[in-house]
This record gives C-alpha cells, structure tokens and sequence, in this order.
C-alpha cells in the first residue's frame, strides 16, 4: 500500500460498482454520484446497511432500487470504502483518508476496518511526516503496535507539540498523557548513556568495562594535549576486574555532559552524531599532529556507539498498558 502517488494507472478503469450493468441496487451519495452494488454482499458485511438498504427486486421497467446515503461522505469517500470492502483493493491514503474510513467503517458496523489501515498508518510518509498523529489514531483504534512504532518515531521531533490536534477530538486525554509519560522515560534512559558520574565510576559503565569504546577516547600524546586531559580509570581487559588508568581528552567528557543533559528532554539518539556537539572535540585536538591523525576515525566510531547505545536503550521502554 501506498501513500500519495497516482493510482488511476494501476487500478481498474472502470470498477464494477461504476458499471450501470452491475449490482442489483443503487447507492446514491450526497453529491449525487451512483454506485451499483449487490446488496446481498454489503449487507452481510454491515448489519446498518442491511437495514437501511431497499430489497434488491428490480421494477418493471428494468429500475434498479436506490437508496440515498444522508451524510456527508462525498462520492470519493464512498469510492475507497467500496473498493476495500467489495474488491479488496486499497488506494493511496493520506491520513485524513485513513481517518474518514475507519470512521465510515465503525458508523456501518463493518468489522477490521480499522486493522486494514494499520499498513497505511506504517508507512514511512505517515510516520516521518506526523508520528504524534499516527500515534493519537492508532491508540484511538486499539492498534497497539502501530502506537508503540508511531510512539517510538515521535522521539525524533524536538517536541511533540503539534499542529495537528483535530486527532485529539477522538482520543481521551489518557493516550496523550502516556505518550508523554514514554518520552520522558525514553529521556532517562537515554540521558544515562552518557551520563559522567563521580570517583571511580565517572564514564558510563558501557564505555569503561570495554577497551573498544574507551581505547577511541585516550590520549595517546604525551605532550601538551595530556594538560588538557582528565585521568580516569577503566577496565583493562573486558570482563575481568583490573582497573587501570587513561587520560582523556576534556572536551570528550564535555561531549558527554552536554549530551546527557541534552538527552534527557530530546531523546534522540541522532544528537549522538550531531556535529554542533562533536565539533569542540575536532578543535581542541587541531594543534596537535599526534592527536589529529587517529581524530576523525575515533570521532566516528564513538559516536556511532554511543547512537547505537542509547536506540539500544530507548528501545527497551515500552507504552503503558
């Protein structure tokens, strides 16, 4: 399923509810447009449109009965909810169209209309473009996992105050609350991958206990560049107890201090790699030939791992039940 795009090209021409021959009962829309279609069909997937539908006997003169639909719903609205529910096709649907169906679905009594739309709500133009909307419809529905993939994907907007609040008018103010709830907890977590603690416990756990992280961050120059360094211990060999002591460059634990901090109110693991952050940690090595040359390599492998780190950590923090 797609979102957006022309869909005329792959989709048939004319569809047997648009063809005069077809059906044995007339739908008529609020904009006058009709649809043919059997009646046995729609009224074994809708109880509501069984009682209201007319009985399929045609006149003598060959005059299919119809029914007028008093409501709002347009014929293109009709267009995409016929094509799911008699020919298991799907058009391209934004989300005002997502919305518009499962509320024509639930008004008719059809069942799952709903759960037809998850793979709409999971496309990457709904969730990129309006995680926090996805989310509000998805929890709304009962579509937990959309709501927990939508929840997480929220995490990459500076805040989750949006534009978009018609959502809101569908949900309670409970599903709000706990996706806030989940961003602040996503928020702690993550700001504890980076978090600098005190005595001998100041770099992270995950860094300290393994040679592979903490080897991209000591200064291996004996020069001038150790004035600028703070001395810290670590594991020496993963998993085993003996400690030793390196020196690291300052503007790295600076790194991880302001990124701890930044974390905990913008839980994205992308500010990881961000190079306002990462910039002073290039600059105050520029002076130094020694430091330099293993600069950019170490620069980037760190702080892939420290972005791995904390989607690790988010990752485990699920919605509330």
């Amino acid at each position: 399923m797609a979102i957006g795009g022309n869909y005329d090209q792959s989709l048939s021409p004319v569809p047997p509810y648009k063809d005069i021959s077809d059906g044995d009962i007339v739908i008529r829309t609020s904009d006058n447009v009709d649809f043919h279609v059997p009646r046995l069909r729609l009224a074994a997937l809708s109880p509501v449109l069984d009682g209201a539908l007319p009985s399929a006997t045609v006149s003598s003169q060959n005059i299919k009965p119809s029914v007028n639909i008093q409501e709002t719903r347009t014929s293109a609205v009709w267009e995409k909810f016929l094509r799911i529910v008699l020919l298991d096709e799907e058009l391209p649907y934004t989300l005002d169209n997502v919305s518009v169906l499962v509320e024509t679905g639930r008004k008719y009594g059809i069942a799952g209309m709903a759960t037809r739309m998850r793979y709409a709500l999971l496309q990457p133009a709904a969730l990129d473009k309006d995680p926090v909307r996805v989310y509000l419809m998805a929890s709304t529905w009962g579509l937990r996992d959309v709501a927990q993939i939508s929840a997480l994907r929220t995490l990459a907007l500076p805040s989750i105050r949006h534009d978009a609040f018609d959502a809101l008018s569908t949900v309670s103010g409970v599903a709000y609350q706990k996706l806030l709830d989940y961003r602040e907890e996503c928020g702690r977590v993550a700001s504890a991958v980076a978090r600098l603690g005190e005595g001998d416990d100041v770099l992270p756990g995950w860094i300290a206990s393994k040679p592979v992280h903490w080897n991209r961050l000591a200064t291996k120059c004996p020069g001038t560049c150790a004035g600028d360094s703070q001395t810290v211990p670590v594991v020496e060999v993963e998993g085993q107890p003996t400690r030793i002591y390196i020196c690291i460059r300052r503007s790295w634990m600076t790194y991880l201090e302001t990124l701890g901090k930044t974390l905990l109110y913008q839980p994205r693991a992308s500010l990881a790699t961000s190079p306002e952050l990462l910039e002073p940690v290039v600059t105050s090595a520029l002076h130094c030939q020694v430091c330099m040359g293993p600069m950019y390599s170490n620069l980037v492998s760190f702080s892939r791992a420290v972005e791995s780190e904390i989607e690790k950590a988010v990752s485990e923090i699920h919605l509330l039940a």
